[in-house]
């Protein structure tokens, strides 16, 4: 949720006039403010979303849409960049951001003097950014011999893409990459047709990173790159609608039961609901219990968690390449601390628009309880939280909001797979290291614990119980 101020937050409760502020940059000289005046009415949409299907992946990396229809036929929009926020009459010095993003389309109207732009946010563009140039610096830097970690590849990456991240600490930031491979071979690049030269794009790599570090990606009201995941407050969160109870200076306005209202405790006066209608399934999406990371099914798998019941499995990342069997468990160890137990009821919300809830965020709203209304004979009402996977905005002066979240109730096994695999003879190489780590670290343990160790042509008859013998390669234990 952003942070704003509860006497900004209950404006939007209020029956307030409302203004929309665009502002168009054509270049870095000159922009075009759109004015409040030349909006056609209720015509903007925003579409925002961390995750838009049943299956729950922690990846997203969904862009934002923007919508709004405008008088006046201005020339030249496409490919520019574009801000959006909305203040009421008695909030001019505290706009809410909107959106940030770039017009990707221009619809003129035939009998109208009027357009229609739609925008996306800097994730869409980001697919085809091609960082091949940028990402072969990050392979010499490796090849070099020194340390390169999650989280300084993606501060490098953002600091050349020129998007700044909100501050954030994630689950692999630590970790250390071991391999990066350089799909274009630069030596023979000349001698490359462009066609089949495998590029790197700045979305993939963004992809691998929240992958990796079981979250999901969005460019936020601010333009910054953000690391979202579900049970988590920080100091910008809090539950719908978010105004404090304990404020006795703005009082409590929501949850209010449906169709009834609430009397208000503090000012004594009775407000109608905010929110026209809540749907939900009468069941929670369950939450991940083992976590296994893998560069493909061919290969070897890290894994953490001792509960087989629902498993995520992380595959094809590409910061996994090279990595030991103990350094994906590792990985998936970290993984699971942060997604092990999250869970929610999937559900639909139709209610008043406020423009500083956000997606990720944590709602609340009065529901029908149909069992105790039956026992009561009475009707009763209780709390229900949800979280907002993805939201729709609608309209200026009478703001909308459709809040939803979709999920399968035993999603029993996923696979998010991002597609990049190792080498078929390397894999197998690093497997067959592997076992001999695992071989040599187990005979280090057992001379520990004060076993000894005899190379012999042949097992002895009387063998000693606290030798280990090696008999033409093979190794007994007695």
């Amino acid at each position: 949720m952003l942070k704003v101020s509860n006497a900004v937050k209950n404006e939007y409760f209020k029956n307030t006039t409302r203004y929309l502020n665009i502002s168009i940059s054509k270049s870095d000289t000159e922009v075009i403010n759109i004015s409040p005046y030349d909006i056609c009415q209720e015509s903007m949409v925003l579409k925002e979303r961390l995750l838009d299907k049943k299956s729950v992946e922690y990846v997203g990396c969904n862009a934002s849409v923007f919508k709004i229809t405008i008088n006046g036929l201005h020339k030249g929009l496409k490919g520019k960049k574009i801000e959006v926020s909305l203040h009421t009459e008695n909030t001019v010095g505290a706009p809410i951001p909107l959106f940030h993003g770039v017009v990707d389309d221009v619809k003129l109207q035939s009998n109208k003097k009027s357009i229609e732009i739609t925008a996306y946010d800097m994730m869409y563009s980001l697919a085809d950014e091609d960082v091949t140039s940028w990402f072969r610096t990050q392979v010499a830097y490796l090849k070099m011999g020194k340390k390169l970690t999650i989280k300084k590849f993606r501060n490098d990456l953002f600091e050349f893409l020129g998007i700044t991240q909100k501050k954030r600490t994630l689950a692999n930031d630590s970790f250390s990459i071991k391999q990066l491979v350089n799909m274009v071979d630069k030596d023979d690049e000349e001698d490359s047709d462009e066609e089949e030269q495998e590029k790197i794009y700045a979305l993939d790599l963004i992809k691998a990173i929240c992958q990796i570090n079981g979250v999901f990606g969005i460019i936020n009201r601010n333009g910054e790159m953000d690391y979202r995941r579900l049970g988590v407050e920080d100091e910008d969160d809090g539950a719908y609608p978010g105004v404090d109870p304990d404020d006795k200076t703005n009082g409590l306005y929501l949850p209010f039961v449906p169709g009834i209202g609430v009397t208000d405790i503090i000012t004594d006066s009775t407000f109608y609901p905010s929110y026209r209608s809540v749907t939900y399934e009468d069941y929670d999406v369950h939450g991940i219990t083992k976590v296994y990371v893998r560069q493909s099914e061919d290969t070897k798998a890290g894994y953490s968690g001792s509960d087989k019941k629902y498993k995520y499995i992380v595959q094809g990342n590409r910061f996994t390449l090279g990595t030991t069997k103990e350094e994906k468990s590792n990985i998936a160890t970290a993984i699971l601390n942060k997604v092990q137990g999250v869970t929610y009821t999937p559900f639909t919300a139709e209610c008043t628009g406020l423009p500083f809830l956000e997606v990720g965020d944590p709602v609340q709203f009065y529901v029908y309880d149909f069992e105790e209304s039956d026992k009561q004979k009475k009707d009763v009402f209780v709390l229900k939280s949800f979280y907002v996977l993805s939201r729709t905005m609608k309209g200026i002066q009478s703001l909308t909001d459709t809040l939803t979240a979709q999920g399968e109730e035993k999603q029993r096994r996923f696979v998010s797979d991002l597609g990049v695999r190792e080498d078929v003879s390397t894999a197998s190489l690093k497997e067959k290291t592997d076992k001999q780590d695992e071989r040599i670290k187990s005979l280090e343990d057992a001379a520990e614990n004060g076993l000894k160790f005899v190379s012999v042509t042949a097992l002895l008859d009387n063998p000693d119980p606290n030798t280990v013998y090696f008999i033409q390669g093979e190794v007994t234990v007695t």
